[in-house]
């Protein structure tokens, strides 16, 4: 496992960028600080994007959504990657995994169903619908995978990335990549920018395309049950 103060310290020896003896004075080093750790916070969010290391069902701002009677659709957080299980806190049984797909080649004018929600539609960017329209007031409680819910501050050199300590340190291949394609002549390495860039992908995956994304939050077709056929 690894601190902010870990990832900083072997980012400045692989990157051959000490701060000045005796006062942490980063005034003559090619990469302020702040700077350094603007780029770990963007590996950490940028290997929760490519990979599942975030998961959380506790978390009341992005794992609990307030439902209200006749509204169908709503909101997620900008941090939820993937809903993983959505219940409703008034019902026993998690709610099945749909798509807009499925229920069109099932039944007709599904959209204006109205009852006790069975299903979830995640096929929405930043949203999810109930299906049918909730006829009550409750609350969806979620399991997510998601985003760092705030940046690391520079002063909180202690804390650790919220994520599997044995990818810490793997961080800092983004860090790397990041540093070495900045525009300067000083810094700028795009070979070995691109070298770290492959490394950080072999052991957090590749990012997704847009569409393959959109795959990911779809589910295969489901039947829909019987009292709503």
């Amino acid at each position: 496992m690894a601190t902010l103060n870990d990832l900083l310290a072997q980012a400045r020896i692989d990157l051959d960028d000490p701060e000045q003896p005796g006062g942490g004075d980063d005034s003559l080093s090619l990469f302020k600080t702040n700077e350094l750790v603007s780029y770990i916070n963007r590996a950490i969010d940028e290997a929760c994007l490519r990979a599942e290391l975030i998961l959380d069902s506790d978390t009341p701002d992005v794992c609990e959504v307030a439902v209200t009677a006749g509204q169908a659709k709503y909101d997620l957080d900008s941090r939820i990657v993937l809903v993983k299980r959505a219940k409703l806190a008034s019902q026993p049984r998690a709610l099945k995994k749909t798509d807009r797909d499925a229920l069109d080649g099932m039944r007709m004018d599904w959209e204006s169903d109205t009852g006790t929600p069975e299903m979830y539609l995640a096929d929405m960017n930043q949203g999810i619908r109930l299906y049918p329209i909730p006829d009550t007031d409750t609350t969806l409680r979620l399991t997510v995978w998601r985003r760092p819910l705030e940046p690391i501050p520079s002063y909180m050199g202690h804390k650790e990335p919220p994520i599997p300590p044995e990818d810490h340190y793997p961080l800092l291949h983004w860090v790397y990549y990041l540093a070495l394609d900045r525009q300067d002549v000083d810094t700028y390495a795009p070979e070995k920018a691109m070298q770290h860039a492959q490394a950080f992908a072999q052991q957090f995956g590749r990012r997704k395309a847009a569409w393959e994304r959109e795959f990911d939050r779809k589910s295969r077709p489901l039947r829909v049950p019987g009292s709503y056929m």
